[in-house]
């Protein structure tokens, strides 16, 4: 089906799906469809070129020369036709001039026409690559965001480690606790011993006969004085273990508490910086990705929208410009044609004229002929 102005001034394009803009297939098949069309205006034109020159070379021109010529030599009155017959062939090579005129026009607006959809083309083939180009840079703010990404995941495993060495204190703690239960265990069990060994020695004491009672008796105050004596050294005794299990205690618990905040404490900042360093790149990275993104799409678009607004623009002038000029070159076309048809009409009919005058005129002369021979005969009898 021949393609018309209303056709491409009413061609829509499907919308493509994830991004703005049109089908660039539809865009190409288009085009072709466009191409196409202007060669077939061509071959048209050359196929009208060509009936005009079957027309150019019809018998009635070259009869009308052979005709022409021996009226020349024979019938000097004639001279008028013979100028007529030189102006048909003037009007004939003007003719010829304006149509080749016409033809070169034509040519070059075939040329100016294909120039045009090439460089059409060529523009849609840079909208094509401007659009590669940003989808590329897009890829590379992705890869950028990803890595983004993996500095975080990197930030989260050191927090881990941190919350792992966290715990390990916390660990060591708990069992400098145990150590310290245990020396305070090991104290009490100490302090028993002690009491259970005093206790011993008075039970001891008491069970002693008469004699070593009499004895003890008189030396009451030596004796009484050593008894409190072991009794006052294994209290000291007992009240320096207990004191000595209770400050190791008290020491390891504190140092242990001290070491676990300490860590706890290195580990929690760590974590609050990497976190927020990190969160803070990545939605730096992801904010200048989508800017960026959304810039180079917009920027895209724009472009393609304005090359294929300024295709159809320039498809549309120069689709109504060759028809333009193919109505204009027909009309001439037909014009010259009628006009040819008229001359050849007009020099057959000079030529029936001519040939009618040529046969009266040499039937005269042999008439004339005829009677002067006649004549002589006579007369050359009448002499004899």
């Amino acid at each position: 089906m021949a393609l018309s102005p209303e056709d491409v001034l009413n061609k829509n394009f499907t919308a493509t799906q994830f991004r703005r803009g049109y089908d660039e297939r539809e865009v190409d098949d288009f085009l072709d469809e466009v191409v196409s069309e202007l060669r077939r205006l061509t071959t048209e034109n050359d196929d009208l070129r060509a009936q005009l020159a079957e027309c150019q070379k019809g018998r009635g021109a070259g009869v009308a020369a052979t005709a022409v010529q021996p009226a020349v030599k024979a019938e000097p009155k004639v001279a008028a036709k013979d100028g007529k017959s030189e102006a048909t062939e003037q009007a004939l090579r003007e003719a010829r001039e304006q149509l080749t005129r016409l033809q070169s026009e034509a040519e070059k607006a075939q040329r100016e026409s294909a120039e045009q959809v090439a460089r059409t083309k060529a523009e849609a083939d840079k909208a094509r690559a401007e659009a590669d180009r940003a989808r590329a840079e897009l890829q590379a703010v992705r890869d950028d965001a990803d890595k983004s990404k993996g500095a975080a995941d990197t930030s989260r495993a050191e927090v881990d480690r941190l919350r792992f060495e966290a715990e390990k204190a916390r660990t060591d703690a708990e069992r400098l606790k145990a150590e310290a239960e245990r020396a305070r265990a090991d104290a009490e069990r100490i302090q028993a011993e002690s009491n259970e060994r005093l206790r011993s020695a008075a039970a001891a004491k008491s069970s002693n006969d008469a004699p070593v009672a009499a004895a003890a008796a008189l030396g009451g105050a030596a004796g009484g004085g050593g008894a409190a004596g072991v009794i006052a050294l294994a209290q000291k005794v007992h009240d320096e273990h207990v004191a000595e299990g209770q400050a190791t205690r008290d020491r390891l618990i504190s140092e242990g508490q001290k070491h676990r905040d300490k860590v706890v404490g290195e580990a929690e900042a760590r974590h609050h910086e990497l976190v927020t360093s990190g969160q803070a790149k990545y939605d730096e990275l992801l904010a200048s990705g989508q800017a960026r993104h959304n810039a180079l799409i917009a920027e895209a678009t724009t472009r393609h929208e304005q090359m294929i607004t300024e295709a159809r623009e320039r498809s549309t002038g120069m689709i109504a410009e060759a028809q333009q000029k193919k109505q204009v070159i027909l009309e001439e076309l037909s014009r010259e044609r009628d006009l040819l048809q008229r001359k050849i009409e007009e020099l057959r009919s000079f030529e029936r004229d001519y040939r009618s005058r040529l046969k009266s005129y040499l039937e005269g002369q042999l008439r004339d002929l005829d009677k002067t021979g006649v004549e002589g005969v006579k007369e050359g009898q009448r002499q004899g």
